[in-house]
């Protein structure tokens, strides 16, 4: 652990810090490591009446040292007068927070994760703003807004890259992709054998299980005699996906810890983004985080999307352009018959390990 940091860190973050782990939650991990004193900034709940007279913020302590949970209620409702109403509670609420927290200290950063809200920290204004677009969030109303106060806006495809550095000419905008933690590289070896031992040969797809999942496609691909294994939270619960669920060769785990989860990648055949195919129409659609965690393993990726990682495609990262090809390429993962350049992909993960991403963007911040 390094020396505690002098600079304080916010991060705003529309899920909230538990098991699952998005890109926001890991830099809070690896700041924290590298001695900044973060508070992860909850999601408010559902609005009720009583939020009117809430100006209470609930901290708790994790388990990571350097990370404080916070926790407060937006006192107005943002369903009516949008724009009126979040502006109010922006600046309630960083009232709220002036009272634990030195909002207008120099040494003080807003690492934005969504658009949502703290629009602008008026009237807290010497701090830096970071907004992180890690999801397509140039169609809200709020993106304008915190445009106009990030001193640093980061971009993590080169899609939304183009689009803001397009728009946003006078801004200081960077592309930094996603970044792995070393923590990905190390899996308990005891627990693999056991994960093997329990669920044989399969294939893992990580992530939440939302509308863009294809699950004809994994209907499919069970219906193979793979076996699947499917970690991740329910977003969507419809028939088709309570009959996924019930097939034999098909196991749902739910969700697993994020430090756990390297270990079910480890014991697999093969890692699997299972986007719906017509997403690929556009050849900068995604490279969902779950790669970076695949990659980590050296395990072959089987994807219904195009990546932007080019220099691994047929290195480690298999494309496939419809449902029979994404079959046959994952029946070879399981006989071992793809090739995975474990040398590239070890250069390719040296160069986006999070202290040297975190280095970049502070960099270009100050």
């Amino acid at each position: 652990m390094n020396k505690k940091n002098p600079i304080t860190i916010l991060i705003t973050s529309n899920e909230p810090w538990g098991d699952v782990w998005f890109s926001k939650q890991h830099y809070a991990y690896e700041l924290s490591k590298l001695g900044y004193q973060v508070y992860f900034i909850n999601p408010t709940n559902k609005w009720n009446w009583l939020n009117i007279f809430s100006f209470k913020v609930n901290y708790a302590a994790t388990s990571y040292e350097n990370i404080t949970i916070v926790n407060y209620k937006n006192n107005f409702p943002q369903t009516i007068f949008k724009k009126f109403f979040t502006k109010i509670n922006d600046f309630i609420n960083c009232i709220k927070l002036n009272k634990n927290i030195a909002l207008n200290d120099f040494n003080l950063i807003w690492w934005k994760f969504e658009p949502y809200r703290f629009l602008s920290s008026f009237p807290f204004n010497k701090n830096k703003h970071i907004y992180h677009v890690v999801d397509p969030y140039s169609f809200l109303w709020q993106d304008v807004y915190q445009m106009k106060s990030a001193d640093l806006t980061v971009c993590i495809n080169p899609k939304y890259y183009d689009y803001y550095l397009t728009k946003y000419r006078e801004k200081k905008i960077i592309l930094i992709p996603h970044g792995i933690s070393g923590d990905e590289f190390e899996e308990n070896v005891e627990d693999v054998n056991l994960i093997k031992e329990k669920l044989g040969d399969f294939a893992v797809l990580i992530g939440s299980i939302t509308e863009d999942i294809d699950l004809k496609l994994l209907k499919k691909v069970a219906e193979s005699n793979i076996n699947l294994v499917i970690i991740g939270t329910e977003i969507i619960k419809n028939e088709s996906w309570e009959r996924l669920k019930e097939l034999e060769n098909v196991s749902y785990l739910g969700e697993v810890h994020a430090k756990k989860i390297k270990n079910y990648i480890a014991a697999s055949k093969a890692g699997l983004v299972s986007y719906k195919f017509k997403n690929t129409v556009d050849k900068n659609t995604r490279t969902p985080l779950k790669i970076m965690n695949y990659l980590a393993q050296k395990k072959p990726i089987i994807t219904s999307l195009k990546t932007t990682l080019d220099d691994l495609e047929r290195k480690g990262i298999y494309h496939a352009e419809d449902t029979n090809e994404y079959l046959e390429l994952i029946k070879k993962a399981l006989h071992n018959q793809l090739y995975v350049d474990e040398n590239r992909i070890k250069e390719y993960l040296s160069r986006h390990k999070y202290p040297s991403l975190i280095n970049k963007i502070l960099n270009q911040l100050y």
